[in-house]
């Protein structure tokens, strides 16, 4: 790691340094590299992240930032506080100020402002650690299986609601040939439950149409 005295903090004076948000840097990566995504603390230290931070600097476009905040004061550490920082998307100013005893890093948006105090602030740039890396696949493993799931009830609804579609349509296409040339309410009501069916049918396929083509093999909507 290294001290946060780089070209990414502008120095204002002595003690302090200000960071701002670039909107055409955030435009470009689609995300706003000063929003904190999560955070852990080791010891007695505070380590707040970036996920897929973007310097012109380094080749890698899916890199993480740190911020390692040493010995903090962990009166500034209240898990209220620290979830509202990781809720917060619009942060666009972060500001490091030189005080008696260490260092009070400062986050600033319309929502609020969040600081914290400590003796130094250190900075690293770096890769997924194989931890992060497996907590990643896990989270995309689980959102595939709950994705899954929701296709496999969508496929048994669409199932289920084709078969009584079809059998309602048989009923009533019975009825109407039985009934087609007299002019009674029974002929009628059922040539208007047809046009409804036929109609129902049809925004069931558009659903189908959105829906992966192996499952609704599997479900044998589609041979």
């Amino acid at each position: 790691m290294e001290i946060l005295n780089n070209h990414q903090l502008v120095k204002r004076n002595r003690r302090v340094f200000h960071y701002r948000v670039n909107d055409h840097s955030s435009r470009n990566n689609g995300k706003n590299p000063a929003n904190i995504d999560y955070y852990s603390i080791v010891g007695n230290d505070l380590i707040l992240t970036h996920e897929n931070f973007h310097d012109p600097k380094y080749e890698a476009t899916d890199t993480l930032r740190d911020w390692r905040l040493l010995n903090v004061d962990m009166t500034d550490c209240d898990p209220e506080k620290l979830s509202e920082l990781m809720d917060d998307r619009v942060i666009d100013e972060i500001k490091i100020i030189e005080i008696r005893k260490g260092k009070k890093l400062i986050f600033s948006s319309f929502a609020g402002v969040y600081s914290f105090k400590c003796e130094e602030i250190e900075q690293e740039i770096r890769g997924h650690s194989r931890k992060e890396m497996v907590n990643m696949f896990l989270e995309i493993e689980k959102e595939f299986s709950e994705i899954c799931d929701q296709n496999s009830k969508i496929c048994d609804f669409v199932t289920r609601l084709n078969r009584f579609i079809n059998g309602e349509t048989k009923d009533y296409r019975n009825v109407l040939a039985m009934y087609q040339d007299k002019n009674i309410p029974l002929a009628t009501k059922s040539m208007h439950y047809l046009e409804i069916l036929t109609r129902v049918k049809d925004k069931l396929g558009d659903l189908i149409k959105d829906l992966p083509e192996d499952f609704l093999k599997y479900h044998g909507i589609l041979s």
